[in-house]
């Protein structure tokens, strides 16, 4: 084991491996994923009296500061060295939120549903309670943890939605917790929500539509083929962004259950102004992905492609004014929205978007999957898109 003067930029540094910091017994392993884990080596005393070498995980970095890990370090070693009884170790915060992700967030959810889950942790949960005890966080403190997200905001009533998914986060750490013995209690539970959350209730307007239309006309590439396909498709934008030439058989597009949010297979028939546009992008060296980056890997950053768009809009609008205020999942409503104005059924709708059908009987014992219905509809939906551009 390699014996280093710690420091924080030292620690942000190091390779995957095992570390002992020379001003203190303190001992950093540092996993192939970049994870570094602050631990302590001491002698404990076994019932029949023999002494042997016992290692005791203290916490996370950056959750848990260097000179934290130092002190309890020191501590430790220090009760050890005198003949007391180390008290028993009590799992971390921090080392309970990473033994989530690792064994029950990595194998359940999506990608995106990680990273979204892991900045929750980075920005909100570990700065708090990442180095406590996961036995002493109560109530109190899951409460000032929500008012911490809240005070953050930069408008009366926003960040409700964050506060109150970060609590749901929360709980489902600690009920990981008290499923593997961990711990003994969920401090969420009995607690409120931050708030009520508003529905977005933003879709775009026939003119709104026509603008927009234009401005990816007129930008071109395949990141506005990309919007174009977003509205014509109703489909959530990540599962659009990843769409993939082998997922594409003549006119159909067959999503696997690993590509969608609800973990069903899904089939989108493809309309046909959505049929030109995966011409055009047949033309180009797009690789697998029907809408590919410059880095070999399909396209992302659609909300910053948004925000351009929005204002190269204001060129186009009689007012100035751009259209603002929507987002790619705001083109999914959008095409939900008209097309039920053009009198596509509610389940069929819910088909079209892959929602789950409400009623056991819809979900559990009907395998039917509306498909000449959803190509009705997406056909309607294509047509009328098409005149309105036209």
């Amino acid at each position: 084991m390699a014996h280093v003067r710690l420091s924080d930029r030292k620690l942000r540094s190091l390779k995957p491996g095992s570390y002992r910091d020379q001003a203190s017994p303190l001992t950093v392993r540092v996993s192939p994923t970049g994870r570094i884990k602050f631990e302590v080596r001491y002698m404990d005393t076994r019932a029949d009296g023999t002494r042997y070498q016992a290692r005791r995980g203290l916490g996370v970095y950056p959750a848990m500061s260097l000179a934290q890990a130092r002190a309890q370090a020191i501590d430790v070693k220090h009760q050890s060295d005198s003949g007391e009884a180390a008290p028993a170790p009590q799992v971390t915060f921090g080392e309970l939120a990473e033994s989530f992700m690792e064994k029950h967030a990595a194998v359940n959810k999506r990608p995106a549903s990680i990273r979204t889950d892991r900045q929750k942790l980075d920005l909100d949960l570990l700065p708090l309670w990442g180095h406590r005890p996961a036995v002493e966080i109560n109530r109190r403190d899951v409460v000032e943890m929500m008012d911490r997200i809240l005070a953050r905001a930069t408008k009366p009533g926003g960040n409700v939605v964050v506060a109150n998914r970060t609590r749901v986060l929360a709980s489902a750490i600690f009920n990981y917790g008290i499923a593997r013995g961990l711990v003994e209690h969920n401090p969420v539970q009995g607690t409120r929500p931050a708030g009520q959350e508003r529905p977005r209730d933003r879709y775009l307007s026939e003119d709104e539509m026509r603008i927009l239309w234009q401005v990816w006309s007129s930008e071109g590439g395949t990141m506005a083929n990309l919007f174009k396909a977003l509205l014509l498709t109703a489909q959530r934008p990540g599962e659009v962004a990843g769409m993939a030439w082998a997922e594409i058989e003549d006119d159909v597009w067959i999503l696997p259950p690993e590509r969608t949010k609800g973990k069903r297979r899904h089939v989108v028939p493809l309309s046909e102004p959505v049929l030109a546009i995966l011409d055009r992008q047949r033309r180009l060296p797009t690789g697998p992905w029907v809408f590919p980056s410059r880095n070999g890997h399909h396209v992302a950053a659609l909300n910053r492609a948004c925000e351009r768009y929005t204002r190269a809009s204001a060129d186009l609008t009689p007012d100035g004014e751009p259209v603002g205020g929507w987002s790619p999942h705001v083109l999914r409503k959008t095409a939900a929205d008209h097309m039920a104005r053009l009198g596509v059924q509610p389940h069929v709708r819910s088909a079209v978007l892959n929602h789950k059908l409400p009623g056991v009987t819809e979900r559990s014992y009907t395998a039917y999957t509306y498909f000449e219905e959803k190509r009705a509809a997406l056909k309607l939906w294509g047509d009328f898109v098409d005149e309105l551009v036209g």
